[in-house]
């Protein structure tokens, strides 16, 4: 095997970031709503996605694998990007390590990494769905790249987990293969990556190995991106000599010249609207700050930062989603004219600003992984709330609706208004939750590896601050970069309750930080130090920033309100004009049929605008959900007509209930709808 030199990439110092990651061994979760959902991922997910992976009915994965290293015959079944469920599968068995420290489940691992490398060609290239299109790089959107990607990605949290080089090894002869055919580079490929999964991958493996040459092919792949020739220029090359074209059905207007789909019309410096697919651009936006976390252009942060605010304050739903569409077209002014536009179809499109149908929105569970994942590089740069403010919503409501209670059964999509047995979406998902095979694999595995890794996500710090982003019952100890060390009990119900008790097991003779993360909903949040108050009072949507040299017994207790609040869109969001969306601390609320009398549809009820909410908890969902009495229109279309006169008959009143959305859908086939109307 290759000698490689390894660091722990978890305390590299990226020289353009404020705050580092938290190492995942650094903190346990001991109770309450994380523990309950890691325990859940270890208990039923991983499990689960194993044996339908190893099914060759089901998921052919293994299968695909032995074909290619020549150990059976057969023919590759299954989607392009099929290989990346062993691989996030891997991902997410290493983060979970880090806490059970089944070591078991470790040596599990060898026979699938060693499967692995003996599908590896010789020159390091590895994508078995080369079975099915015979040539390498034939086009870009046969993933061969995004599942190299996440290889990398998974051998580096092998690595970091373990301590063990075998997988990293693997990982590296394919970076190297990587490095050797696309620089220098090559007009014929400016193109590829398709899903740019390569970029996070190459800048993870230039952390941990520490070769310039990852981080040097990792920022080709963003520069490359819509760096193609246009007009005459390009009819000008021979065909031999011009990009080979995204793909020959991706719906562009000029595919050799680039398409929006993939956001390789305009070059990422360039761009000031998020446009295309959604895991694609979320994908390359974390790419490119982890870039700028090495490089500090900042050229690039600029564009990143333009874009962030575009996405945030024109194109996300109040769950957090950035998916609008299934498909649709991406639009965009490409010269002065009035009628002058470009437009390519754009499967699971983020649409156009204020563009969020609720029952139509597709919002791809990964879609949101990537966002939530691009926040996340984002906030480590310069340390502002705005980015966890997204985060904690989308990982509360768009990312956990996508798995079912039990832990095995997924959503692609997650829209905000489901009609029943009868609705259809044009990507033709199901009105229920599936399980993954030879298609719909991505999002179970995107989900595995984000809820088993997600306690690396809890904290941030910096050389003598501690970062609290997320509050959930756990165990910190950590070795701040100046040298401190931090032992850290934090106890809480939360989302459910908003009391945060944290004490501190070890004293900290100097002076540090702790920087108490205040939701921007939390207005009126009160903080004590051994149960004195802090003043000033925490403002909502900052940090609290508490600094002293910490003693052994000191406890921190912070208390954030939970009051309701009814949320309306902006009048330019249409489709939500005249309603209102309940939320209660981050966890936005829905209104599900299964609570409502036989009698009464759920496009009958209105919310009144003085609607008194009562928590309560309900053992079976495991969560608070909100009782409340809304009224009922009678003359309401109930019978299937598509216009009806109005009339002046009196609204009669009911009592139900609102539950948490990321649980809708376990209760059977249902309606469903965040956003009602006001009575």
């Amino acid at each position: 095997m290759q000698q490689i030199t390894v660091r722990d990439s978890e305390q590299h110092d990226s020289p353009h970031a404020r705050l580092k990651r938290i190492p995942l061994v650094s903190v346990k979760w001991t109770g309450h709503f994380w523990r309950e959902q890691f325990d859940r991922c270890v208990a039923a997910t991983i499990p689960h996605l194993l044996q339908t992976m190893s099914d060759p009915e089901a998921g052919h994965v293994l299968d695909n694998l032995r074909i290619a290293a020549g150990l059976q015959k057969g023919e590759f079944q299954g989607t392009d990007w099929q290989d990346e469920w062993l691989y996030k599968w891997i991902e997410a068995v290493c983060n979970a390590f880090t806490i059970t420290k089944d070591e078991k489940s470790i040596a599990d691992l060898d026979p699938f990494i060693e499967l692995i490398g003996r599908a590896q060609a010789p020159d390091g290239y590895i994508a078995t769905q080369i079975i099915r299109h015979k040539k390498r790089f034939r086009y870009p959107k046969n993933h061969e790249l995004y599942n190299m990607g996440h290889l990398i990605t998974a051998a580096c949290a092998h690595f970091r987990a373990t301590g063990k080089g075998n997988f990293l090894a693997i990982a590296v002869k394919t970076a190297n293969f990587l490095h050797r055919f696309f620089l220098p580079a090559k007009l014929r490929y400016v193109h590829f990556p398709y899903n740019p999964s390569v970029i996070m991958a190459l800048v993870e493996l230039y952390r941990c190995v520490g070769l310039r040459k990852y981080l040097d092919l990792a920022s080709h792949f963003v520069d490359a991106r819509g760096s193609a020739p246009n007009g005459a220029t390009m009819k000008a090359l021979p065909p031999s000599m011009r990009p080979i074209p995204v793909s020959p059905d991706m719906g562009a207007v000029r595919p050799e010249e680039g398409c929006d789909g993939n956001q390789t019309l305009v070059p990422l410096r360039e761009e000031d609207e998020v446009i295309g697919h959604s895991v694609f651009w979320s994908y390359l936006y974390s790419g490119a700050t982890d870039v700028y976390m090495e490089s500090g252009d900042d050229s690039l942060l600029r564009a990143l930062r333009r874009l962030w605010e575009n996405v945030t304050t024109t194109k996300m739903y109040i769950t957090g989603g950035v998916s609008a569409l299934h498909s649709g077209l991406g639009v965009r002014r490409s010269n002065p004219g009035p009628r002058d536009y470009h437009a390519d179809v754009v499967h699971e499109a983020v649409g156009m600003e204020y563009e969020l149908p609720p029952a139509t929105g597709k919002n791809e569970t990964c879609a949101q992984i990537g966002n939530f994942m691009w926040n996340h590089r984002m906030f480590l740069i310069d340390g502002n709330h705005r980015y966890v403010d997204v985060m904690e919503n989308t990982i509360y409501n768009s990312i956990l609706s996508g798995i079912g209670q039990e832990g095995t059964s997924w959503f692609y999509s997650n829209p905000l208004r489901w009609f029943g047995r009868e609705h259809k979406l044009l990507s033709g998902d199901a009105y229920e939750r599936f399980q993954p095979g030879k298609r719909h694999i991505c999002c179970p595995t995107n989900l595995v590896r984000t809820v088993a890794g997600f306690h690396g996500c809890a904290y941030a710090m910096g050389d003598d601050s501690l970062y609290v982003l997320f509050y959930s019952s756990n165990d910190l100890n950590a070795r701040l970069p100046g040298g401190a060390e931090i032992s850290l009990t934090q106890e809480t119900e939360y989302p459910w309750k908003g009391k945060v008790r944290l004490r501190f097991n070890k004293t900290v003779e100097r002076g540090i930080s702790l920087y108490l993360s205040i939701p921007s909903w939390a207005a009126g949040a009160e903080a004590t130090i051994n149960g004195k108050a802090v003043t000033p009072e925490p403002r909502a949507g900052r940090f609290r920033r508490l600094r002293r040299a910490w003693i052994k017994g000191d406890v921190v207790q912070l208390i954030l309100p939970m009051q309701r609040r009814l949320i309306r869109a902006n009048p330019r969001v249409e489709a939500s004009v005249n309603q209102v969306a309940v939320a209660r601390g981050p966890i936005v609320y829905c209104l599900e049929s299964p609570d409502l009398p036989k009698n009464v549809a759920l496009s009958q009820v209105r919310i009144p605008r003085s609607a008194k909410f009562t928590p309560v908890w309900d053992k079976a969902l495991g969560a608070v959900a909100l009782k409340v009495r809304m009224s009922v229109d009678p003359d309401e279309i109930t019978d299937g007509a598509l216009y009806k006169t109005l009339t002046a008959r009196p609204m009669k009143s009911i009592n139900t209930r609102l539950i948490p959305y990321y649980l809708w859908a376990n209760r059977g086939i249902s309606s469903m709808s965040v956003w009602l109307p006001l009575a």
